[in-house]
């Protein structure tokens, strides 16, 4: 399971993307510690504050990280959950973490 969530730091996620788009793996996932729930990765997104606001080059690093996990890992899609709190871009085409 592939869960998208905001973050203000790495500390709670296996990757962060930041609001250019750019993303990378934190020492969680260097490491392969489990954060909360066993089998559970986390894609952390900055936002600003505490809005859950994320940019359209963020949900699009995003999706293609989850796409890129997806493939190495079988992970079916509908086992990638968003968390509720974050507000996606409008325009994005890509809607498929949404529920």
């Amino acid at each position: 399971m592939i869960r998208a969530v905001a973050a203000s730091d790495n500390s709670g996620v296996h990757f962060i993307v930041d609001r250019d788009g750019s993303w990378t793996a934190t020492p969680h996932w260097q490491n392969q510690k489990a954060i909360g729930e066993a089998g559970v990765i986390r894609i952390g997104l900055r936002t600003e504050g505490r809005t859950g606001e994320i940019t359209v080059p963020q949900w699009q690093a995003a999706c293609q990280l989850r796409n890129n996990l997806q493939e190495m890992y079988k992970i079916t899609l509908e086992r990638f959950i968003p968390s509720p709190g974050l507000r996606l871009p409008s325009g994005t085409g890509d809607t498929s973490m949404v529920r």
